[in-house]
């Protein structure tokens, strides 16, 4: 269905007596759908439409269904823009910033050598490859691999062995207690049920930390059950595809539910595999 013209939803706000009150982006796409099949049916064009009271509680259902859909944001795999890195080459592309320190979230693309000064000046990171191979002195890290920096871990550098994207999430300041491990190979054991068809694998955080970060898979045809947020949930998809909030989300593309929000049931037809980093609330 093709978008209408701007003043064609400016017509249709007025008619529910939203005027200029509900500006942004997400308001308009409501709107626009509604007028889009409007549209469709033939309808008077926007100059002949008359406004009319609206029926009781429609504004308040619709603003309150604008603020529950922006409380969930998406970034699929072809969205977002790369920026170049102020040193060692590669981009960047951002998925989140929270405004302070350690509360970030990127996608890097690495070029080949040395990347120490591309992962420099970062907050506490975790890392996991999504593609090439990258390594810290003598240890290995190919695609599906997750590391994180523990203490008293040296001072090794970060070397390419060939292009490689991967995805760093910033957490801030490390705890001085032990972590789990440097490195975690994709194929490495711990997974526990979480519901039927659903599995999830820590991979760092805890009590101490501010941080969660997951692998959690999903079977062909399970159901991942509607929850709340206790802390601000980021997604990024491995591998497969699933349904979310009504979108579907391919491997790939990055999704984030606000602190407090409240997922649907989170379908999947084929399978998929999924980073899960949970912010928790302070």
């Amino acid at each position: 269905m093709p978008s209408p013209p701007p003043d064609e939803v400016d017509a249709a706000l007025a008619v529910l007596g939203l005027g200029d009150g509900v500006p942004n982006d997400a308001a308009r796409e409501l709107v626009a759908l509604a007028t889009a099949g409007v549209a469709l049916a033939d309808t008077p064009t926007p100059e002949t439409i008359v406004p009319v009271a609206p029926p009781a509680g429609l504004r308040a259902r619709l603003l309150d269904r604008i603020r529950r859909e922006q409380r969930f944001q998406f970034v699929h795999a072809d969205e977002g823009q790369w920026t170049a890195l102020p040193t060692g080459g590669g981009h960047a592309k951002l998925l989140y910033d929270g405004g302070r320190p350690g509360e970030r979230t990127r996608l890097l693309r690495l070029p080949a050598g040395d990347t120490g000064d591309a992962l420099a000046d970062l907050h506490d990171p975790a890392l996991l490859v999504v593609a090439g191979e990258l390594w810290r002195g003598d240890v290995r890290c190919a695609p599906g691999d997750f590391a994180q920096s523990v203490p008293n871990d040296g001072a090794q550098s970060w070397r390419a062995a060939t292009p490689a994207t991967v995805l760093v999430v910033e957490r801030g300041v490390a705890p001085a207690a032990a972590r789990r491990a440097a490195m975690i190979p994709a194929g490495a054991s711990g997974w526990r049920t979480m519901a039927p068809g659903t599995r999830v694998r820590p991979l760092a955080g805890g009590p101490a930390e501010s941080v969660d970060v997951m692998l959690l898979e999903m079977d062909a045809g399970s159901v991942l059950p509607e929850h709340e947020h206790g802390g601000l949930e980021e997604i990024f998809l491995l591998r497969g595809s699933c349904r979310a909030q009504g979108r579907s989300i391919r491997a790939g593309d990055y999704h984030r539910a606000a602190h407090g929000s409240e997922h649907e049931d989170t379908t999947t037809d084929e399978g998929c595999l999924m980073l899960v980093v949970l912010r928790k609330a302070a």
